[in-house]
């Protein structure tokens, strides 16, 4: 009895992902994981703010919001300034 085994796809073949695919959902995921985590350690630290900077709980909501809003305008920037940054000058 034969079995039939697939060639390894070829960059032409529609079964076949662009590597730079795989490296942009791959750091899609781990941002997204870096964000839920991050708002985490902000929650968890609440308490701590709150003794600490001896202001009230409503003031400590603020500043957990406001991270989460500047994180929320930075994220979507940086991608696209990498060009910028990494680009190499012609000539």
């Amino acid at each position: 009895m034969r079995t039939r085994t697939r060639a390894a796809t070829t960059p032409g073949d529609p079964d076949h992902i662009n590597p730079t695919v795989w490296v942009t959902a791959f750091t899609i995921i781990v941002g997204a994981m870096a964000v839920v985590f991050d708002a985490t350690i902000v929650s968890v630290a609440v308490h701590d703010l709150t003794t600490d900077l001896h202001a009230s709980l409503s003031t400590i909501q603020w500043v957990s919001t406001g991270h989460l809003l500047a994180m929320f305008v930075m994220i979507p920037v940086t991608p696209g300034r990498r060009p910028h940054l990494v680009a190499r000058p012609y000539g």
